[in-house]
C-alpha cells in the first residue's frame, strides 16, 4: 500500500511522497486541506513533520506530545515576557482545547468563533443579570481587540498598557495641551474607577 517492495523515486521506496500517500486513506485531512485556513504545515504535505507512519507512544501516531509538537514551531506564544502574563492553555501545551491540528473554517483554526471560544472557560458572573450593560467589545464578542489569547508583556493578557489601551477607543477623555485641571486617575489606570468588561452602574464605575 505505502511502499514499493523493489525500488522508487521516493524514499523509502515509497510508492508516492509521503504528504500524498497519507491523504489517500486520511480523507477528513483533505477536507481540512481544503478549509479557509489549512495548517501551513498540512498544506506542504509534511506530514511526517508531526506524525511517525508507523508506531508510536502517543495518540494518532504523533511523535512527541501535541503541545510539544505545536512549541516547536510556536515557541514564542507561549513564553512569559516578563511583568507579563501568559494564557494558561498556551502554557500547559493545551493547544488542542482552541484550535484544530489540521485546518479549518475559522481564522487561526480556531474550534469555534472567538466569540463563543473564550466563554467556555471566561464567564462573567454578572454578565446577564438584571440591568447589566457589556462594554461594546464584549457585547461585541471581540475579545482580542484587547487580549491577546497567547501572551502579552502586558498583565490579564492586555495587547497594550491599560492607560494606552482605553483611549484606543474613548480619544474624548484623554485631557487637551489646554486643560487647566485633570483629574489625576484620568492620566493612570482607567481601571481604578471603571469595570473594564461592563456594569450595572452608569459608565461602568467600580463603585455605584
Amino acid at each position: 500500500t505505502c511502499h514499493d517492495p523493489h525500488s522508487s523515486a521516493e524514499s523509502p521506496l515509497l510508492v508516492s511522497d509521503s504528504g500524498t500517500l497519507c491523504l489517500e486513506c486520511h480523507t477528513k485531512v483533505r477536507m481540512q486541506m481544503a478549509s479557509a485556513f489549512p495548517h501551513a504545515v498540512v498544506a506542504r504535505g509534511e506530514c511526517l513533520e508531526c506524525h511517525d507512519p508507523h508506531q508510536t507512544a502517543t495518540a494518532s501516531l504523533l511523535t512527541a506530545d501535541s503541545g510539544e509538537l505545536c512549541i516547536g514551531c510556536h515557541n514564542t506564544l507561549v513564553e512569559l515576557p516578563e511583568g507579563g502574563s501568559v494564557h494558561p492553555p498556551a502554557a500547559e501545551g493545551e493547544c488542542r482545547d482552541c484550535h484544530n491540528s489540521h485546518g479549518g473554517e475559522i481564522k487561526g483554526m480556531l474550534t469555534e468563533e472567538a466569540s463563543a471560544l473564550c466563554v467556555t472557560c471566561h464567564e462573567m458572573d454578572e454578565a446577564g443579570s438584571p440591568g447589566w450593560q457589556s462594554h461594546k467589545p464584549v457585547a461585541d464578542g471581540d475579545c482580542t481587540a484587547c487580549h491577546n489569547p497567547h501572551n502579552s508583556g502586558q498583565k490579564n493578557l492586555l495587547v497594550a498598557p491599560a492607560e494606552l489601551l482605553c483611549v484606543t477607543c474613548h480619544k474624548d477623555i484623554t485631557a487637551s495641551a489646554e486643560a487647566k485641571s485633570i483629574h489625576s486617575p484620568s492620566e493612570g489606570d482607567c481601571l481604578d474607577c471603571h469595570k473594564p468588561h461592563g456594569g450595572k452602574g452608569k459608565a461602568f464605575l467600580t463603585v455605584s
